[in-house]
């Protein structure tokens, strides 16, 4: 998944040593930019801690994630875990593929036209030809 979301603060990084070996995680706080400003905090373990390094509270940056939930003792708990960062300046060297012309609404030539005359509801000259007024439902 990936979001534009405003740096808002920086936790300091948490260190341990488990089974597998030692481990390190920092976790910033973000909020995405919506009239309702949701807060979301995002996980960076291991060697991608350094992408932390480069972020200022304040900042507006496109952040790449995955969402994973976990089980354990009947209680399930999710983990948000970023994998890439991009800044603006580094979104925007993207190139962007060229422009496609959109073909007029319906998908008809703007030139032809659907009804004969007198027969298009939105035509100024419109007469029903059935004129009893009924519904057909």
């Amino acid at each position: 998944m990936e979001l534009d979301l405003l740096v808002t603060n920086i936790l300091p990084p948490i260190s341990g040593q488990s089974a597998r070996g030692a481990w390190t995680k920092q976790e910033v706080i973000f909020e995405i930019p919506s009239e309702f400003n949701r807060k979301i905090c995002i996980g960076f373990m291991g060697e991608r801690v350094q992408l932390v390094s480069s972020l200022s509270v304040g900042e507006l940056v496109k952040v790449y994630f995955n969402v994973e939930s976990r089980e354990f003792n009947g209680k399930w708990y999710t983990n948000v875990n970023a994998w890439k960062i991009e800044k603006p300046a580094q979104a925007a060297a993207q190139p962007v593929p060229p422009a496609v012309p959109m073909p007029p609404l319906g998908g008809m030539p703007a030139e032809s036209k659907p009804f004969a005359a007198g027969t298009d509801p939105l035509d100024e000259n419109y007469t029903p030809a059935d004129d009893s007024g009924d519904l057909p439902f």
